[in-house]
C-alpha cells in the first residue's frame, strides 16, 4: 500500500509540474518561502545497504520547506524537513537548520543557531537534491553513517570573504554541539561494530584466553554458547551529543578562475555507553569433567573512551567548458578504548583484541560531470573507502574470522539527470560496487556478497 501511494505521488508530480514553472514564494520584499520534495527508489541485486533494498524500496525521500527574512545586513532563516533512507528517518519532521547571521563587512560575518557543517564541497547541501547531478553523494566522503555527527551543529561561528594578490578566499570557523539522534545510522553503526568485535573475540580469541586465564590445557575449551543477537539492546544505548569545532577554507586563485580548492576539518568527541546482555556460558571438556562450566556474568556495559576525532577533507573542482571535474579526499582517525564493566570473572578491558582500537580511515573519489544540454546532464565517479588504511586487503580481518572484503568498498557510479523544467527533475543512477566496508551486518543476516549492484532513481520537485 505504501509503495502504491508513493508511485502515485511521483506520477502526480510529473503531470502537474512538468509544464508549470514555479519559483520561491516571495511574500514581501524581504521575506521568501521555498522548498523541495524528492521521491526515490533503490534496488540491489545482492546485499542491503540502508535496510531492505534487495527487495526494492521506496523508503528513499526528502521533503523540506524553508523561510528566509533579510533586512540590511541581517538575515534570518529556518528549514523544516523530513527524510527517509531505508530504515532511517521514517519521514519524521525535524528542524534541519535555523540561524541568524549579521555581515559586518565582506571579510567578517557572524552566524548563530543550528547551522550546517561546511565539511567538504557538498555537506552543507547534501539533502537538497537539485544542487548536484548524482543521486547519492560519494559515500567514501559523505558517509551516511556519519551524518548524525557531521550534518549540523548548535552554536556559532564567523565567516567571510577575503581578496588578496593570491586570489579570493572564503572561510568559516565554528564551534558548537553536534546533535546525535537516537536510532540513527551512527548509533546503528556503533552497535554493529560492537557486535563484530565480540563475535570475533568469541570465534577466534576466547578459547585461548580462557585456557590461559585458568591454566587449562591447550584445546581444552571446546565450545562456547552465546547469542549474538542478544548482545546489545539498541533501545538502551546512550549516545551523548558531542562538542564539534571546525574550520573550512576555500581558495579561488586569480591565475586560474575556473579552479576551486578547499580544506575543511571537524573535531567530534561523542560519548557512548552500551548496555550488554551476554549469554556466555563456557563448556569445558578435554582433561576436565565433561559439562563443567565457568560462570560468566550475563549483564554489563561497554563504554567508549575515545580521544577527540579529527576529520580532514581536501577538495578540488575545475570547470572546463561544459565539464566539471571534482575530487575529494577524507582522512580521520578512530582512537579509543572500550571499557567493559560487569563481566565477571574476566576483565575484558585487558584484552587488547576487543578493547583497544586505533584505526586510520581513508576515502577518496574523482568525478566528471558534463552538461549535454539545458535538459540533460551526465556524470560518473569512481570512489574508494577503507575503514583501516593499514589493512586495505583485509588480512587483519581474516585473522579475526571476518571476510576480507569488509576492508574496502570501491564504486563506479554513472548518473543521468533530466531537467524537465526549472522545478522538476529525474535522476537515474547505477552503483557497481566491489567490497562491503560500509554495510551493516544487522541488515544482512544471511551473509554479504563481495560484488554487488545498487540501482537508484529519484524525482525532485522544488519551488
Amino acid at each position: 500500500m505504501v509503495k502504491k501511494s508513493k508511485i502515485t505521488i511521483i506520477f502526480c508530480l510529473y503531470f502537474c509540474f512538468i509544464c508549470i514553472p514555479c519559483y520561491g514564494i516571495q511574500l514581501m520584499d524581504n521575506f521568501t518561502v521555498s522548498g523541495f520534495l524528492s521521491q526515490g527508489y533503490m534496488k540491489t541485486d545482492k546485499n542491503n545497504w540502508f535496510g531492505n533494498e534487495e527487495k526494492g524500496s521506496f523508503n528513499f525521500d526528502e521533503y523540506g520547506i524553508n523561510f528566509n527574512f533579510s533586512v540590511d545586513k541581517l538575515r534570518l532563516g529556518a528549514q523544516v524537513a523530513a527524510r527517509d533512507m531505508g530504515e532511517f528517518g521514517d519521514n519524521e519532521l525535524f528542524l534541519d537548520w535555523v540561524h541568524g547571521d549579521y555581515k559586518f563587512k565582506d571579510y567578517l560575518g557572524i552566524r548563530v543557531g543550528k547551522c550546517k557543517v561546511p565539511l567538504g564541497f557538498y555537506n552543507g547541501g547534501r539533502d537538497v537534491d537539485m544542487l548536484r547531478v548524482p543521486v547519492l553523494l560519494p559515500s567514501c566522503v559523505y558517509d551516511e553513517s556519519r551524518r548524525d555527527i557531521s550534518n549540523s551543529y548548535r552554536g556559532g561561528g564567523i565567516y567571510g570573504n577575503i581578496t588578496s594578490f593570491l586570489g579570493e578566499f572564503e572561510y568559516e570557523l565554528w564551534y558548537g554541539i553536534s546533535e546525535i539522534g537516537s536510532a540513527g545510522m551512527y548509533e546503528k553503526g556503533v552497535i554493529d561494530a560492537m557486535s563484530f568485535n565480540i563475535n570475533s573475540f568469541m570465534a577466534v580469541f576466547a578459547s585461548a584466553f580462557i585456557e590461559n586465564a585458568y591454566d587449562l590445557p591447550q584445546g581444552s575449551v571446546t565450545g562456547m554458547n552465546y547469542n549474538r543477537n542478544s548482545i546489545v539492546n539498541p533501545e538502551d544505548i546512550e549516545v551523548a551529543n558531542a562538542a564539534t569545532p571546525g574550520i573550512s577554507v576555500l581558495w579561488m586563485p586569480f591565475f586560474c578562475e575556473d579552479l576551486k580548492l578547499g580544506v575543511s576539518t571537524q573535531s567530534v568527541d561523542p560519548d557512548v555507553v552500551i548496555p550488554v546482555e551476554f549469554d556466555g556460558d563456557v563448556l569445558i571438556a578435554s582433561g576436565l569433567v565433561p559439562g563443567d562450566q565457568i560462570p560468566f556474568n550475563t549483564t554489563g556495559s561497554i563504554l567508549f573512551n575515545a580521544k577527540p576525532e579529527y576529520a580532514f577533507v581536501f577538495s578540488g573542482e575545475y570547470f572546463f567548458n561544459e565539464w566539471v571535474f571534482t575530487s575529494e579526499y577524507i582522512m580521520y582517525k578512530l582512537d579509543y578504548n572500550l571499557i567493559y564493566e560487569g563481566f565477571s570473572p574476566f576483565d575484558l578491558s585487558e584484552i587488547e583484541a576487543i578493547s583497544k582500537f586505533k584505526i586510520s580511515v581513508r576515502g577518496w573519489y574523482v568525478q566528471a560531470v558534463y552538461e549535454i544540454s539545458d535538459m540533460f546532464s551526465a556524470g560518473i565517479y569512481y570512489s574508494e573507502f577503507y575503514p583501516d588504511r593499514t589493512d586495505k586487503k583485509g588480512d587483519k580481518l581474516k585473522q579475526r574470522g571476518i571476510e576480507a572484503h569488509r576492508a574496502w568498498q570501491k564504486e563506479i557510479v554513472p548518473t543521468l539527470r533530466i531537467d524537465f523544467n526549472k522545478n522538476l527533475l529525474l535522476k537515474l543512477e547505477t552503483h557497481f560496487i566491489n567490497g562491503t566496508a560500509q554495510l551493516l551486518t544487522d541488515f544482512n543476516p544471511d551473509g554479504i556478497s563481495k560484488n554487488w549492484i545498487l540501482y537508484t532513481a529519484k524525482m525532485t520537485f522544488n519551488f
